[in-house]
């Protein structure tokens, strides 16, 4: 299969630190690179993009923690869309900002988002189970797919690079390929007594076909109805909402039937408007 391009060369407004390149001999060799990997390219665009931005579990650990404070009892984790699965991790990366202050044992990596409004409580967050899923998983451990994600951010983000190569070596947890709502619905099933069922999506379900949204949401109500006190039940989502420059942070509770508003957060994580989990 062929594959046309039409590149419009422009002037880039800086080198990749800290490279210093000549410009036009740089989209020479773009040009020529594309041309001789023409079919290979088009292959590979049609997969999904798969960012795994790691920043991200901020605001799911600070969602995961309020939930922990609220019943006093271990979480079972499940994510929905976790691509490579790095933010299955949330509890092992450390939050250092004014307002949130989480060093778990041994944390992999420091993520310093700008946190704004409420504080939120320190101390451990007991994960006894996770697992994720995703129409197209990631293997953090195979090199090929690592590099797919490598590919996928930007080259000149030097941190958010830094970030993915710490996180790598520590994901273990094998995602699981599928739909969402049919797996959610299996998953429900596994929740042991006395542990929390914390379901969790970033950025995911505006990506959602009709048939897929309404499979995930059945699941959801689901769970919602076999929630019990012994067996509660929380889902958290940080996602579109119409506003171009950031995500809703949403976060409903059962079985008491409870729907919070935590604030919203920068797509990247890079800023986090926090109102807590006052509901």
């Amino acid at each position: 299969m062929g594959l046309c391009w039409k590149i419009q060369i422009a002037p880039w407004p800086r080198p990749i630190p800290p490279a210093q390149w000549d410009q036009d001999l740089i989209w020479a060799g773009l040009g020529k690179t594309i041309a001789q990997n023409a079919d290979w390219i088009a292959t590979w665009v049609m997969v999904p993009p798969q960012t795994n931005e790691i920043r991200r579990s901020s605001v799911i650990a600070a969602a995961a923690r309020g939930i922990f404070d609220r019943y006093q009892l271990p979480l079972m984790v499940s994510e929905v869309g976790a691509s490579a699965g790095l933010n299955l991790n949330f509890d092992r990366y450390q939050v250092a900002a004014k307002g949130f202050d989480f060093t778990p044992r041994d944390p992999i990596l420091t993520l310093t988002p700008d946190w704004r409004g409420g504080p939120v409580r320190t101390g451990d967050i007991p994960v006894v189970d996770r697992a994720g899923v995703d129409i197209a998983p990631l293997d953090a451990q195979d090199p090929r797919d690592a590099l797919k994600l490598r590919a996928y951010t930007w080259p000149d983000q030097i941190d958010r690079l830094e970030r993915l190569e710490a996180a790598l070596p520590h994901q273990k947890t094998q995602i699981e390929r599928g739909e969402a709502g049919p797996w959610l619905a299996k998953r429900i099933n596994l929740q042991p007594e006395n542990v929390v069922h914390f379901i969790y999506l970033t950025v995911v379900r505006q990506y959602f076909d009709p048939a897929s949204e309404k499979e995930f949401q059945s699941a959801l109500d689901m769970a919602a109805s076999r929630a019990t006190q012994q067996r509660p039940v929380a889902h958290f989502s940080m996602e579109y909402d119409g506003a171009v420059d950031s995500a809703g942070l949403r976060l409903s509770i059962w079985p008491e039937g409870i729907r919070c508003d935590l604030g919203r957060a920068d797509f990247h994580g890079r800023w986090v408007a926090w109102t807590g989990i006052d509901c």
